[in-house]
Parts: C-alpha cells; structure tokens; sequence
C-alpha cells in the first residue's frame, strides 16, 4: 500500500553521500546541487528533508554516473554501512546476525521510510522482503538496488564465511548480472522475481558479528528509540493507526479500536473524530491492513490459505476470500497461481 509522499522525510546525511559520488565522477559538486534546488548546509542542519529532495539527489546520481555499470553498484561502492548514521552503528555492533536483523526491521523505518521490511520464515530460510510504500518514478529501481545492495553488506561483518545472501529483485535489468558482482553474487542475483527480497539460509542468523558490542549497541539503540517516537509525532492519526494495526497484525496480537486509542493516549470517541476529519474510519484503515497482509502473505509465503485468514483476522477463510476477491479481482488462490517465477 502506497502512502502520502508528504509525510515522509529522509536523513539529511546521505547528501554526503551525493556529494562523494558527484565529486568521484568529476562534477562541480555546488554547481550540480544548485541545478537541482538542493541546499545542502540548510537540509544537513534541518537533519531531514522531503521526498521531492530524496528524489532530486536519486535521480541526479543517476544521471551523472557511467552509463557502462549500474549507477546502484557505483554509488554502493561509496556507501558504507555508517553512512546511515546511528542505524548503521547498532547494525555493525550487533551481536548477531539475527539481531542485527531484529533492529534493522525495528528501526529501518528512520532512515528509509520509502520502503518496509517484512520478515518471512520459509523451511530453513530467512526472507526478508521490502516492499515499496513510495512511487519515485524513474529512479524506483536503482533506489531497490540500493537498499538490497546497502543491506547485503552487513555480510562483511559477519564472523563466520558465509558468502553472499541471495538476492532478488522484482525488476528487470538492462545489465548482466556479471556487473553487480561487486555486491552479489551473479549466481545468486535474480531479476524478475516475485518480490525485492534477500534470502538468508536460517542457520547464518546465530552467527557473531566481528564488529559486535552489546553495550555501543543498547546505546545507541535508545537514541534511535526517541527518533522512532519523534517520526511518529509528526504522523496524522490514520497514519499512527496504520503504523500501529500493521505492527499488531505481524506480531499476531488480537486488538479493538480501544487498544488503538489507548496507544495512542487518547478515548476511542476522540479517535473516531480524528479519523472522520482525515475522510477515513478506524474500521476502513483496519479491513485495508488486513487485505495488504494477507496478500503478502498469500504471495510471499507457502503458508494454507486457512492459515493466512486467521492471521489476518477474518473468521474463516471463506469470508477472507469473498473480502479478497472483491478488493483484488481474483481468489487468493488465483493470485498465489499468478505469482512470477523468479529467472
């Protein structure tokens, strides 16, 4: 489910970034920011910046990068895992790999809010899949392989050699697989897939990180508590229901409109008249949440159908069905059967 650009906002710090990369392929770095509207003293001191932002400075790295090699294994090249501030530090100084991956869906929301992580346990495989909440338009697939690129390099820090992760991508592309090699492996690249996903094999979770440090992590895992809270804020109140009854759903936690309120330190009459004032209802926000589950979970899992209405919570999986076909277009068996091989 697509949400509003407007309230999305980015960290500040990967213009650095775009700086470094602009400055390797030669550009006047001033010049090129100022082309586009973009401020960088003003956007690093406000610490975030908009959505129009993020895709100016996408699409700019884009444009000037060398056309022979995917402009994502360019930029990854100069993008290293602290570039994503206090999220990249509690990542490296994980334990594990499990939990490094543990804050990494917990806290990605703080730095790339375009895009959320869900976790799908299959056989002896870990999926973590990321499903895009943001339309940026041309740049959509580069900014896919970016974050799959960026997350994959936690590999690095890994005690244990484990090689690559799998990784798939719901896109084409027009390069051979040989030019991402620097960030995956070409056999275990695949484009076309049914999902942007990473496929880690279950048993590599438990592996210790060599950069690991309980207590830099509990540190600074506080600090990016508060700007979860603080991110949160700043969100209308559908948009905190919706944060909230998804968060519910994954976690298999039974909820009514009154826990929704009470989370929200307000009655449920209040809520109610909140949510009337953005043009929606705690029951509509709540039918939507349970639709886009379950389709994930109808797509992205190998989960019975039967269980996947109880996770969802309908009453059975005839009315999940009758609700699926008539938001979707088809049975939920239908479009698990349509699902795109992957190459």
């Amino acid at each position: 489910m697509k949400c509003s650009v407007k309230a999305l906002q980015f960290p500040a710090q990967y213009i650095e970034i775009v700086e470094t990369f602009l400055r390797i392929r030669g550009c006047d770095v001033d010049a090129c920011l100022a082309d586009i509207g973009v401020d960088a003293a003003q956007m690093l001191a406000a610490e975030r910046m908009d959505q129009a932002v993020f895709q100016r400075l996408l699409q700019l790295c884009h444009d000037v990068a060398a056309p022979e090699r995917p402009a994502s294994v360019q930029l990854l090249e100069h993008f290293p895992v602290t570039a994503h501030g206090l999220f990249g530090i509690v990542i490296m100084t994980s334990p594990t790999l499990e939990t490094a991956l543990a804050s990494a869906l917990r806290f990605y929301p703080v730095v790339m809010p375009a895009y959320e992580i869900l976790r799908e346990d299959i056989a002896d495989q870990v999926h973590v899949i990321f499903r895009r909440k943001l339309d940026i338009g041309p740049v959509n697939d580069m900014l896919a392989e970016l974050i799959l690129g960026s997350f994959n390099s936690i590999r690095r820090y890994v005690e244990n050699d484990i090689g690559l992760f799998e990784m798939h991508f719901s896109h084409q592309s027009r390069y051979a697989k040989v030019d991402y090699e620097s960030i995956c492996d070409p056999q275990k690249l695949h484009f076309g897939a049914d999902a942007d996903k990473l496929i880690i094999p279950k048993k590599h979770l438990s592996y210790a990180l060599t950069t690991g440090s309980k207590t830099t992590t509990a540190q600074f895992t506080d600090e990016l508590e508060r700007q979860a809270r603080a991110l949160g804020a700043g969100q209308t109140a559908s948009q905190k229901v919706r944060d909230w009854v998804r968060r519910r759903l994954r976690e298999g936690k039974a909820f009514t409109v009154n826990d929704a309120a009470s989370a929200l330190a307000m009655s449920s009459r209040t809520l109610s008249r909140y949510l009337g004032q953005e043009d929606t209802s705690y029951k509509s926000i709540v039918d939507d949440e349970r639709l886009d589950y379950s389709e994930f979970l109808v797509l992205q899992s190998q989960r019975p159908l039967s269980h996947i209405a109880h996770m969802s919570g309908f009453i059975n999986e005839s009315s999940f069905s009758r609700a699926y076909r008539r938001k979707k277009g088809l049975s939920p068996s239908e479009a698990r059967k349509r699902g795109r091989q992957v190459d």
